[in-house]
């Protein structure tokens, strides 16, 4: 299957040809490389990524137009069709098919609206750099440019007007229906929680296991996790009042620091027996190997991969290595017959979120709720924790509403004299 790599690139070659280039520049540079799944390389496109990086683009930036193309690589070798097929019928040229796979990822679920909208875009920009450099040549044009007029407002109050242009294969990013929490996830179930915490113990690293319970039963995000410090659990406050949970201080205002999104310093709860569970993988030998690999500063992380490093570190041509593990652990479950194509890892602090709200709703008032929710996720803003309160309101009212209709549908067809 095609992938995206790292190599060094001669750059005294011609990538297309083969020919020496006449360039003064440095005769290797380090970027992503997109590779088919029989070891040719994708010359065209790995062009194009050079040319990206030779016009300013930053690194992060390359490194994800190289995933975002290789996603679509990826595709191509799926259905077996040449990236270059464009026949005179719309619906059967690649690019025109691509677009209809990946709304009907959106629509199923599987991928969120932003993802979607971020691989059409990759691909077309790709495309519309070869034909301007004439590597690709067809009879007809691949789509249709649009331009239309976007009007826009000063810091001063004037308004001025700028000319847009957009493709026909562009995909908008357009919101799912129905209620999106943060990060445009929604919750899981009780029994799904299980079915993936099961998978991960069993077909995963523990360390993802971990990081995942810490997701599901404490609501950190998962950068808190990767960040997680030994000196954090040793700082823990335990609570008489809550028994069987543990307080951890998290933040910039910490001691020590962890990482929290807007710098929001606050206590979160973790079950004791997860804290318990957490502080015997700090101590094991396979921690303490990793902490040896490790460099000074990630030392006291509780989390360290098999090289030392952070699992948010982001490695070569890849994300943060913990992408990379719940890619993999989607498809182990999937050879045991459970799907998790459409479970992402920030699903498990909007399920901690909703079942926090949910608690809330029925020991307190709404305005205590909100507070709870928004003290124990650690919120910035008050607004966020509504969101969550209102899902839940929300979903009782459905509920109630399904089973009142189910009664009366279930009454009216016992009464109504049989035929």
């Amino acid at each position: 299957m095609a992938q995206v790599v790292v190599i060094s690139l001669d750059r005294s070659e011609n990538l297309v040809t083969g020919s020496p280039s006449r360039s003064h520049q440095p005769a290797a540079v380090a970027l992503p490389q997109l590779v088919w799944g029989h070891g040719e390389p994708w010359r065209e496109a790995n062009v194009w990524l050079l040319s990206r990086k030779d016009s300013g683009l930053d690194e992060e930036t390359v490194r994800k137009d190289a995933q975002l193309v290789g996603a679509y690589a990826q595709w191509v070798e799926e259905v077996k069709v040449a990236w270059h097929h464009f026949p005179l019928r719309k619906d059967e040229r690649v690019l025109n098919r691509y677009r209809q796979h990946l709304l009907q990822l959106r629509a199923a679920g599987k991928l969120a609206a932003s993802t979607v909208t971020h691989r059409m875009r990759a691909v077309i920009a790709l495309y519309r750099w070869l034909v301007e450099e004439q590597l690709i040549s067809t009879k007809w044009p691949l789509w249709e440019d649009r331009t239309y007029g976007v009007r826009i407002s000063t810091d001063f109050g004037l308004q001025r007007s700028i000319n847009v242009s957009t493709s026909s294969l562009a995909i908008k990013n357009k919101r799912r229906p129905g209620y999106r929490l943060e990060g445009g996830v929604l919750p899981v179930s009780a029994k799904q929680r299980t079915q993936i915490l099961e998978a991960a113990r069993s077909h995963a690293p523990y360390e993802l296991f971990l990081m995942l319970a810490c997701g599901f039963f404490t609501g950190m995000r998962v950068g808190s996790i990767c960040d997680l410090r030994v000196g954090t659990l040793i700082n823990a406050a335990r609570d008489s009042r809550l028994n069987g949970f543990v307080y951890l201080t998290i933040g910039p205002g910490a001691t020590p620091q962890v990482h929290t999104k807007f710098d929001v310093t606050g206590q979160i709860i973790m079950p004791a027996t997860l804290f318990d569970e957490i502080l015997g993988y700090v101590e094991s030998p396979t921690r303490i190997r990793r902490v040896d690999r490790a460099a000074r500063s990630d030392r006291d992380r509780v989390f360290l991969t098999a090289a030392g490093r952070s699992y948010a570190a982001k490695s070569a041509g890849h994300g943060a290595t913990v992408s990379v593990l719940m890619s993999r652990l989607r498809r182990e479950a999937a050879k045991i017959g459970i799907d998790l194509g459409g479970f992402h890892f920030h699903q498990t602090r909007a399920t901690f979120a909703t079942e926090v709200a949910e608690t809330a709703l029925r020991s307190s008032q709404r305005l205590n709720a909100i507070s709870i929710v928004k003290d124990l996720l650690l919120h910035a803003h008050e607004a966020t924790s509504l969101r969550y309160i209102r899902f839940v309101e929300d979903e009782k009212v459905k509920a109630k509403i399904g089973n009142d209709f189910s009664l009366a549908f279930l009454n009216e067809a016992i009464e109504k004299p049989c035929d």
